[in-house]
């Protein structure tokens, strides 16, 4: 299993550190990924995908990154396209997957209340959606109007390791008095 990741944002904040758990996570279970990000983004230097491609990117209204997606995807053909972000990636990561029949998968990480009429015709080129939250996934359903078969609900993922407490039960009994 081969998936091709979008993800265009060019810091390390919550959705590309979400991009880059998953990839792990795909990476230890056996499945190839393919990350395209922008050039000099934070993610690229720290995933562990495969193959990291750095491309150009002007923002949402880049007429060229449509056919840059569609020439990538015809030659690393993904069995998936993953698209993590907007920037351009949403409508258009989509419209190039599907100009070259790869299903795709989209995940939305805000609530922010979309066009609906805008919105159904960008979700109409994915076979799913991930919300990452109950209010997202309530907004994709009631605002939008997507069927809930469309509609998957994914929390994001936190890393124990980096945020569990490194307090002692002792340290903490002494300072709670309780010694």
């Amino acid at each position: 299993m081969r998936i091709m990741h979008f993800e265009f944002g060019q810091h390390l904040y919550g959705g590309a550190t979400q991009v880059q758990y998953l990839i792990k996570e795909l990476a230890d279970s056996g499945i190839e990924n393919i990350l395209v990000c922008p050039v000099d983004s934070a993610i690229s230097r720290v995933t562990c995908a495969k193959k990291v491609i750095e491309i150009p990117i002007t923002g949402d209204l880049d007429i060229r990154l449509p056919f840059r997606l569609k020439r990538l995807i015809g030659f690393y053909n993904p069995n998936v396209v993953h698209v993590h972000s907007r920037r351009g990636a949403d409508i258009m990561g989509g419209w190039a997957a599907r100009s070259m029949a790869v299903p795709a998968v989209l995940t939305r990480r805000v609530d922010s209340r979309e066009l609906a009429l805008l919105a159904r015709f960008k979700y109409s080129l994915y076979q799913a959606v991930v919300a990452i939250s109950s209010a997202i996934e309530q907004e994709l359903l009631v605002h939008v109007g997507l069927n809930k078969s469309l509609v998957y609900n994914i929390p994001s993922a936190v890393n124990t390791e980096r945020y569990s407490p490194k307090v002692t039960r002792n340290r903490l009994a002494t300072e709670a008095g309780f010694q």
